[in-house]
């Protein structure tokens, strides 16, 4: 349904993605493919180092045309199970607490 799916709309699915900012949700870079993973792509490159947002906007862009892969990100990030127990501070013991950031 998303496949063709233009430039701009690629990388504000990147940025939420990447969280950070005014996301409740900040992905690591070395987290990055495995969330492709989960959606379903397969022979996801690594991730190589460039920006976070900058990596994963390229690698939709490599897919925008694969039947479903845009959509199953989409899914994926709407998916509840992404979410638990992310960034929910670490309780080391108590009174020693660290958050994420």
């Amino acid at each position: 349904m998303l496949e063709g799916i233009d430039d701009n709309t690629l990388d504000e699915i990147a940025r939420i993605a990447c969280g950070g900012d005014d996301y409740p949700v900040y992905r690591r870079a070395a987290e990055l493919p495995k969330l492709l993973q989960q959606a379903g792509w397969e022979n996801v490159a690594p991730y190589d180092g460039e920006q976070r947002r900058s990596w994963l906007t390229n690698q939709l862009r490599q897919r925008r045309n694969t039947p479903g892969a845009i959509d199953a990100l989409v899914c994926r990030l709407a998916d509840r199970r992404e979410y638990v127990h992310r960034n929910e501070p670490l309780v080391l013991q108590p009174g020693i607490v660290i958050t994420a950031r």
